[in-house]
């Protein structure tokens, strides 16, 4: 259970929009040189945006697979519960879930 928490919280920090991007709208008054892909990414949400621009960046995309084989190497070889809280940056969580 903690690989799958592990593997979401990995994907929602590479994917998660790390800067709020302003979508302007390209057109102007009297022309209409509006493209078939300019209409795509208006009809588009933000995230939608960014995470069409992610999965098309492949060069990131192999840094990331790299990087989370990486991780998934480290949560596996992990001996104990906290270590595996660790890995997957829970710890403190952890240890404060009793505090209140």
């Amino acid at each position: 259970m903690l690989v799958y928490i592990g593997l979401i919280e990995q994907l929602q920090r590479f994917f998660k929009v790390k800067k709020p991007t302003n979508v302007v709208s390209a057109k102007t008054e009297g022309t209409s040189t509006v493209t078939e892909s300019d209409d795509e990414c208006e009809s588009l949400e933000a995230w939608e945006v960014v995470m069409k621009d992610r999965l098309l960046n492949v060069r990131e995309m192999v840094g990331f697979s790299k990087e989370l084989l990486s991780w998934l190497d480290k949560i596996n070889s992990a001996c104990d519960l906290q270590e595996a809280f660790d890995i997957i940056g829970m710890l403190a969580d952890v240890f404060c879930a009793g505090c209140d």
